[in-house]
């Protein structure tokens, strides 16, 4: 996958990425100079975008550190907006660091279908469906 900036945004998550780049866009969600209290929805947004490059990246650590402040900052802000998107890269990023499901990991899914099913995110809902039934057979998901 390539990345390229756009309007300040970068696309794409995969190498090549310049670690320039990478530096822009850990300033812009991280800055002080930005009051990011009056951007919630693109300062969530840039920390959805920035937690999928650290796992991408298998930069587990830097992905969880992004996750914890963007759930902090959904909760401050008492908005529900990406946390469907932050539990359920919490869920596979702590599946695949601890070599497959556990109670934390499903956890973290559960708190996904929960969340994509009040935002009514169709992808999200069916991904963590589909995992959850192969995962707990015996409870209606639907």
């Amino acid at each position: 996958m390539t990345t390229r900036q756009t309007g300040g945004l970068l696309w794409g998550y995969k190498p090549p990425f310049t670690s320039q780049r990478l530096k822009a866009l850990a300033f812009t969600v991280c800055s002080s100079h930005i009051d990011l209290d009056k951007y919630i929805f693109w300062t969530l947004f840039l920390y959805d975008n920035l937690s999928k490059f650290y796992s991408n990246t298998n930069q587990a650590k830097l992905c969880f550190q992004t996750l914890d402040k963007a759930i902090q900052f959904t909760k401050t802000h008492s908005c529900t907006y990406f946390l469907d998107h932050y539990y359920f890269l919490y869920a596979t990023e702590t599946r695949n660091n601890q070599g497959g499901w556990n109670e934390k990991s499903i956890d973290y899914l559960i708190q996904t279908h929960v969340f994509a099913k009040y935002l009514e995110n169709d992808t999200v809902l069916e991904l963590t469906t589909n995992y959850l039934i192969e995962l707990i057979p015996s409870f209606n998901w639907n």
